[in-house]
Order: structure tokens, then C-alpha cells, then sequence
């Protein structure tokens, strides 16, 4: 059985978090994740013990784009920290950096106005030749 793109080991870079972009696919589909930090504790928690897990990353037009940890992202730069721990994916097209927004977040608690996004944006995914998954 062949290993996913997602499942294969990655490497781990110490990124400010100045130099990285919030996914606009995941920002669309879950909302702002500056106003989620304090409310569940995230924030509390990076405050108290730091990113224990990195954020995932991929080379964009703009730079480094988060896939997963945006929320992560935030607490980061609310807290002023330095560098957070990043874990580098090579997801060429925005198709394929929209599926791993997806499969990242799949087991993520959502609201039921994210629920909502989520469907809405799938849907368009779907019917769209360019969200198909690689053959």
C-alpha cells in the first residue's frame, strides 16, 4: 500500500511567523482564527508550553503559506514569539493545497457556521476540474 503525500515524513524548520501567510482557502472555509484563540484556550496553552505541534507549510506565490495552524499561527503572533516550528510540504497548485486544508482539518471541532463553509466550499471544489486530486 502505497503512503500519501501527507502521510511521508517531513522536514522541520524554525520560520518567523512574519514570513508566513494564512491559507485564504481556510480562512474562507473556517473563518478568522484570531477570534477562536482565547475562547478555547489555544492561546492560553502556547502561552504556558509553546507550538507542540509544528504548523504545516507550503512554498506559495506570496511566500510560505500555513496548510495547517493557522489558529496556531495567531496565538503565535499575538504572544510576539520569534520562530515557531514548521513542517515543509511541497503541494503544487492550489487544488492540491486546498485538499490538505481539508484533510488537515478533518478531525478539527467545528462550528456550525464552519460546517456550513465547509459544505459550501466542497461543493465549488467538486464541481471544479481544478480541485480534482491527481490520477
Amino acid at each position: 500500500m502505497s503512503r500519501s503525500l501527507l502521510e511521508t515524513p517531513a522536514e522541520v524548520r524554525w520560520i518567523d511567523p512574519a514570513e508566513l501567510t494564512p491559507s485564504r482557502f481556510s480562512r474562507l472555509v473556517y473563518g478568522d482564527p484570531a477570534g477562536e484563540i482565547e475562547a478555547d484556550g489555544l492561546l492560553d496553552s502556547i502561552r504556558a508550553r509553546g507550538i507542540l505541534v509544528p504548523l504545516v507549510v507550503t512554498m506559495g506565490r506570496e511566500g510560505w503559506e500555513v496548510v495547517s495552524g493557522n489558529r496556531r499561527l495567531a496565538c503565535a503572533r499575538a504572544i510576539k514569539l520569534m520562530e515557531v516550528p514548521c513542517e515543509i510540504r511541497e503541494l503544487r497548485g492550489a487544488a492540491a493545497r486546498r485538499l490538505a486544508v481539508l484533510d488537515y482539518n478533518r478531525q478539527r471541532q467545528k462550528t456550525f457556521s464552519q460546517r456550513q463553509g465547509k459544505t459550501r466550499r466542497c461543493a465549488v471544489c467538486l464541481r471544479s476540474s481544478a480541485c480534482s486530486p491527481p490520477a
